[in-house]
């Protein structure tokens, strides 16, 4: 009976074995050499309940056999448990009941390295492999964990100490992976000539396909994406049998393909080898002898849910995250254990405006890795969007205890300093990332020198001048899809550094208004000059500006047509028109002002420019919180000049009674509601403002606004195009556009209504960047007559015919356009141009 067992076992005919082994235990209870077999048998088939009720019947409880039996159930558990923590303190266990078993060792080792302690992995292998006369097992355990681990020299060392006649198939395509790693190894230290070097390795004869996958792995950690693809898709060609093992290693190699490329074709091409090489897995563990490992089995799960995260963010990318979420919402459902895309259901979330959701979500994920700094890291930004400060700084605070030196974890002290705004300890934060990162020896992350190029530097191209402030380009940050993690984060490090810099901006600025010369005509020089000082963050600053200012309206005595509109001329008897030749009203003058910026919070002061024939004293005052992420109400109040014309702005002399009139002051206060999203905004407001000048007719304004804009065109992030519509309204109690005595010479129609449709181009690239925005559409305006001397001071009475003029109705054609470049000369300095031409109603 025993002899038939044994031929049977040979014969690989394995229920005849077992049938003959339990009669042999059945006769003699006490044949350890027959109980061991079909101890053996039955662990080798996974059936751990019959083997530990054999070792009960067969009274071997307290031998070595049992101790077996044990660590097969303890590494039983371990493969079901879902807590990394349960898992290796399990596998110790076993290896504690087994120690001189090198499989139980291999896989508390892989999983120690799974839980990012490799070293200790090799640690525990290295107890067997240490003595002076290993066994084989030993050995080829060691080995194949050396070369999961990528530590091609160990596994060749290894492998080479075991005797020929041990080397079975596996060992041999373990030695052939690590004298094609020597060969790689060899072209990447070739420095700008390693992916020319990788990419002739390639060339070589591959039957086996193993040379293929570790060429391509390189290309990819040279971001050669279509290189990589390539190389994948030759080796599948020449190797003459692909293993289903093998099936999920070219699976991996196409995925990350996939994730690391840009180009929509060969991510298509890439995720239709994916599912291919799945395919043929599924098909070639079904063939006799192909059980799968446990191993295998997570891999083949790990690369299906990569699969299902990358492409439900690629859907959010391209602004679907309905269609992410129909995708992916279902898979995780049934796939409770698949974590990335679990995070990726949780960008989705993100994506939709449903930061709690997205915290949730990583929140019940984190319940089964508790210690897994990926996902530590995804909590910390979903509970930095949610506004949970408390658990981003929990979470954060975990991070460094676990992990106090990866890149996950300062990478979220920097975003935790971001959402308190505190840009100093952020800027710190990302700088130590860049130290990680470069004593890892990333290239992108050690060329500090990256951190000059202009490209890093990206002026804000929206910011718009304002008067005695001048147009201010502070630095903006940009998040580019093209860039690496590393590339960034030296981008993000430009921009906080320049944001925390003292800034200097100077302007030129020439502004003409066409008209008739000495009342509406006009032209403005203005030099205005700010230097800004910023506290903890850009958001927190003060700025001081100085704007020498120069107006020239021309002489309004010399027009005989328009004499009698200026001043008090039209009261000259007989001709109502001033005498002499007159002259030019040119003034200059000195602004100031001073502008605090807290977050929400602005205040300035100053005053319209000394040396005017009329100064005064201007501010604002303005608060924005954010009611919701992306709702904000602003109310903003104050004193500005009207700077319609030189009798607005600056005043002017009478030629009749030498007294001065003019610079009209708008004291106003206005409520808006702003809705920005990521790809589009809406807004929606209304104010009212109370008009008043020297010896000038006080008059009030009420206005409404709505509208919105929408990107259409997104370049990379680079470019962009948006297209909007915008109506307004505005209306005065009286018009006071007449350049008379007591009239402020600004346009102020009785009623005013415009819908203009918005289109704008923006982009940045190397040292430029640049803004094209041009408005048209249609307006309406209506302005009643006023009286020449609106002040009942008698004049009135006393002026030429006519006395009165102003009415005017008008409907038609309005726009306006306006183009800026600015120029990155040096880190330190830019330059830029901006052009502007607009037709309005007045």
């Amino acid at each position: 009976m025993l002899f038939r067992a044994q031929l049977e076992t040979k014969l690989g005919h394995r229920a005849e074995a077992e049938e003959a082994y339990r009669g042999v235990v059945s006769r003699m209870p006490r044949n350890s050499g027959a109980v061991a077999m079909l101890v053996n048998m039955l662990l080798q088939d996974g059936r751990i309940e019959d083997a530990e009720r054999l070792i009960q019947e067969s009274g071997y409880t307290s031998s070595a056999l049992a101790a077996r039996v044990h660590s097969a159930r303890l590494v039983q558990q371990a493969g079901q448990t879902t807590d990394d923590d349960e898992r290796v303190s399990l596998l110790n266990e076993a290896v504690e009941t087994t120690p001189n078993d090198p499989w139980v060792r291999l896989k508390l080792a892989q999983a120690l390295a799974a839980t990012h302690h490799a070293d200790q992995g090799r640690a525990i292998m290295a107890v067997l492999t240490d003595q002076p006369h290993p066994s084989r097992e030993a050995l080829t355990a060691a080995a194949l964990y050396a070369d999961g681990q990528n530590d091609f020299a160990t596994s060749e060392a290894l492998i080479r100490r075991l005797p020929p006649a041990a080397l079975t198939q596996d060992m041999h395509r373990v030695m052939e992976r690590a004298q094609a790693e020597s060969d790689i190894s060899a072209a990447e230290r070739l420095g700008s000539s390693a992916v020319t070097g990788l990419k002739a390795l390639a060339d070589r004869p591959d039957p086996s396909g193993q040379r293929a996958l570790l060429v391509a792995s390189a290309l990819l950690r040279h971001d050669e994406a279509q290189a990589a693809y390539d190389v994948l898709k030759k080796g599948e060609a020449q190797a003459s049998g692909v293993s289903p093992s093998q099936r999920l290693s070219y699976a991996g190699l196409y995925l990350h393909v996939m994730a690391l490329s840009d180009s929509a074709a060969l991510q298509k091409q890439a995720q239709r080898d994916v599912l291919a090489n799945l395919n043929a897995y599924d098909a070639g563990i079904q063939e006799p002898g192909q059980e799968p490992t446990e191993h295998e089995t997570q891999t083949r799960n790990q690369v299906e849910d990569g699969l299902m995260a990358i492409q439900a963010d690629a859907l959010v990318k391209n602004g679907w995250p309905d269609d992410a979420l129909r995708l992916v919402q279902p898979y995780t459902a049934t796939h409770p254990d698949a974590v990335q895309s679990r995070l990726a259901l949780a960008r989705v979330y993100e994506a939709k405006n449903k930061p709690a959701q997205a915290l949730a979500e990583d929140m019940d994920v984190l319940k089964s890795r508790p210690d897994d700094p990926r996902i530590l890291r995804a909590a910390v930004h979903e509970a930095t969007m949610a506004d949970d400060a408390a658990t981003a700084a929990s979470l954060t605070q975990k991070l460094q205890t676990l992990a106090p030196e990866a890149p996950e974890t300062w990478s979220a002290v920097a975003e935790n300093a971001q959402a308190h705004d505190d840009t100093r300890s952020q800027l710190a934060a990302m700088e130590h990332v860049q130290s990680i990162e470069c004593e890892s020896d990333n290239g992108d992350a050690c060329d500090r020198h990256d951190v000059l190029k202009p490209d890093y530097r990206w002026p804000l191209i929206e910011s718009g001048y304002q008067d005695l402030r001048g147009a201010t380009l502070p630095a903006a940050y940009h998040e580019l899809p093209a860039d690496t993690a590393s590339e960034a984060n030296n981008r993000s490090i430009v921009y906080l550094h320049d944001s925390l810099s003292s800034q200097l901006d100077g302007n030129f600025y020439v502004r003409n208004r066409t008209g008739d010369g000495g009342l509406g005509q006009l032209t403005e020089l203005a030099v205005p000059i700010t230097g800004t000082l910023p506290f903890e963050s850009w958001n927190h600053r003060i700025s001081f500006s100085i704007a020498p200012t120069f107006l020239f309206t021309g002489n309004p005595l010399a027009n005989t047509s328009s004499n009698h509109q200026f001043g008090q001329c039209a009261t000259i008897i007989s001709t109502g028109r001033c005498s002499g030749s007159g002259h030019n009203y040119n003034v200059q003058g000195v602004g100031l002002n001073i502008n605090y910026v807290n977050h929400w919070f602005s205040a300035d002061i100053g005053s319209s420019p000394l040396g005017f024939p009329i100064a005064n004293i201007l501010g604002d005052i303005e608060f924005a919180p954010h009611l919701t992420r992306d709702l904000v109400l602003r109310l903003s109040g104050g004193r500005q000049m009207v700077t319609n014309s030189e009798l607005s702005y600056a005043g002017m002399k009478d030629p009749v009674s030498g007294r001065t009139w003019g610079a009209v002051t708008r004291e106003y206060g206005e409520g808006m509601f702003e809705w920005v999203r990521r790809a589009w905004s809406l807004y929606a407001g209304a104010g009212f403002a109370y008009l008043d000048g020297t010896h000038v007719v006080s008059n009030t304004e009420v206005d409404a606004h709505a509208g919105g804009i929408a990107t259409i065109w997104n370049d990379q992030e680079r470019q962009r195009v948006r297209a909007g519509l915008d109506f307004s309204y505005y209306g005065y109690r009286r018009n006071s556009d007449l350049f008379t005595w007591g009239q402020g010479g600004y346009f102020s129609p009785q009623e005013y209504y415009a819908i203009m449709v918005p289109l704008e181009w923006s982009g940045h690239r190397d040292m430029w960047t640049w803004l094209l925005r041009g408005e048209g559409g249609f307006q309406h305006y209506r302005s009643n007559g006023s009286d020449y001397f609106p002040l009942n001071d008698g004049l009135q009475k006393s002026a030429v015919s006519p006395a009165t003029q102003g009415r005017q109705s008008a409907s038609g054609a309005a726009g306006n356009v306006m183009g800026k470049v600015v120029y990155q000369a040096t880190p330190a300095l830019r330059l830029g141009l901006q052009v502007g031409y607009s037709r309005a109603g007045n």
